[in-house]
């Protein structure tokens, strides 16, 4: 009997003993699991050296001179797709007051902003003073509140960056992968916590954007800049789909589905 105790004693011990071991470990266990995650993401493209296939003559619908000019070629849609964006964290030196805790509309247009100029992001101080120069673009030169809606992070990115930013409502898969088949990044504004990324500080963020940067068959790879841990970011369809929604005057759940398509500016085509 009284070995049959020390057997049970010494069997939650160890799993006691476990259970501290894991939790202790449970940020490197989270790490390593994201870093096996991305093995194998498909190989990243520049912007200058995208591959845009257009669809076969024959197969292109007849279009008027008019349309032409005005709709751009279509493309072929490749299976899957990872544009070589840099990433930061909304908060590079892992400062999370104010302005970084909502800085992560400003992180994004950075990374999609410097991919597009085929620049990379040279540590956390150049990150740093660049979030910090596009929020006080944002709020003392524009006047916009310290949360951007989809329509707003449109204007602070064109007037900073001089790019050419387009804001969608309606949309479709096939819409956002066309637009990183052309290289082109898209941003989305998100319900924060319909995301679920056990990354976040709980219970996550009200509001939210990220940068979509790719996809495989069955993931959608981001840039999300609300956790150090974002480069290569896999989420499922449905999670980035069911998040999206711009910021309504903070009933965030039921804001209107967004996307931002991020082009170079005209100078820059």
């Amino acid at each position: 009997m009284m070995k049959r105790k020390h057997l049970l004693w010494i069997i939650l011990a160890i799993g006691i003993v476990s259970s501290v071991a894991v939790f202790m470990m449970r940020e490197r266990l989270n790490e390593a699991w994201i870093e096996w995650q991305k093995a194998d993401l498909p190989e990243t493209q520049t912007f200058s050296n995208i591959r845009v296939d257009p669809i076969h003559e024959l197969d292109k619908p007849k279009e008027t001179p008019e349309e032409e000019l005005d709709e751009p070629e279509p493309i072929k849609i490749p299976a899957q797709i990872n544009l070589d964006i840099p990433f930061t964290s909304q908060a590079p030196h892992a400062n999370w007051d104010l302005p970084y805790q909502e800085a992560c509309e400003e992180a994004s247009l950075l990374m999609a902003a410097r991919y597009l100029q085929g620049r990379d992001i040279s540590g956390a101080n150049d990150a740093d003073q660049a979030i910090l120069q596009l929020v006080d673009h944002a709020n003392n030169v524009l006047g916009f509140p310290i949360d951007s809606t989809a329509e707003e992070t449109k204007q602070i990115g064109e007037s900073f960056y001089g790019l050419n930013i387009e804001v969608l409502y309606e949309f479709t898969w096939d819409d956002i992968k066309e637009a990183l088949a052309r290289g082109y990044p898209v941003i989305i504004p998100a319900a924060g916590r319909q995301l679920g990324n056990p990354n976040f500080t709980a219970p996550g963020p009200i509001y939210h954007m990220l940068v979509i940067k790719g996809y495989t068959e069955t993931t959608v790879i981001t840039n999300d800049p609300g956790t150090r841990n974002g480069a290569d970011y896999q989420y499922s369809y449905d999670t980035i789909y069911n998040a999206i929604h711009d910021w309504n005057d903070g009933d965030v759940p039921n804001g209107k589905k967004a996307i931002l398509i991020v082009k170079p500016g005209s100078s820059d085509e």
